[in-house]
């Protein structure tokens, strides 16, 4: 559910498919005629139900307060929340809600990423310790894996600033920045 929960995240953000989304919405009766909303909605009932019946059954509130899944998870639920709050104010009001602050509030949604580390309490294999110690007993080998991808980024970026952004009208590299970007993602 937090894989379907953020990959519904990513899709909603995609220009084609933002008028599906919360935002940009008329009235909150017609945000739940969209499926990426009614998905999410199922997703976030879903993390709201677990999220109380794990504190409901917890048997000490000190560690349940102390655990920083819980608070991950509380962050993640949270925005959803508020959003539909704001949202519901605002369209009473008939004023328009800031994009920007509703954007802010979905990205927060991103917490449940850390839902995915956190599963690892669930297995035997502790795959999250052993992905920390392979990560730090080849820390020397990353590291000039590093350098290297930083050499080649600003020599392939200053090549390509050379041959198609020095002396052109309007050229496709203006800038060493620009260049190095296109050497990442190409």
């Amino acid at each position: 559910m937090t894989i379907l929960s953020v990959v519904l995240y990513i899709v909603e953000t995609l220009p084609e498919l933002e008028k599906y989304s919360l935002i940009g919405r008329t009235s909150i009766s017609e945000a739940f005629h969209s499926p990426l909303v009614i998905a999410n909605t199922v997703c976030f009932v879903f993390f709201f139900v677990e999220f109380v019946l794990r504190f409901a059954s917890c048997p000490n509130l000190k560690s349940f307060a102390s655990s920083w899944a819980n608070w991950t998870d509380l962050l993640s639920i949270l925005p959803y929340i508020i959003v539909l709050i704001l949202l519901a104010v605002h369209y009473d009001d008939h004023r328009t809600m800031p994009i920007s602050v509703l954007n802010t509030l979905r990205g927060c949604r991103l917490f449940l990423v850390t839902r995915i580390l956190g599963t690892s309490r669930y297995y035997r294999q502790h795959w999250i310790v052993i992905l920390v110690q392979t990560l730090w007993n080849n820390m020397n080998t990353l590291f000039v894996l590093f350098f290297l991808l930083i050499i080649c980024m600003v020599g392939f970026g200053g090549l390509i600033y050379a041959l198609e952004g020095v002396g052109q009208e309007d050229p496709n590299f203006p800038s060493i920045p620009l260049g190095m970007w296109w050497a990442v993602i190409t």
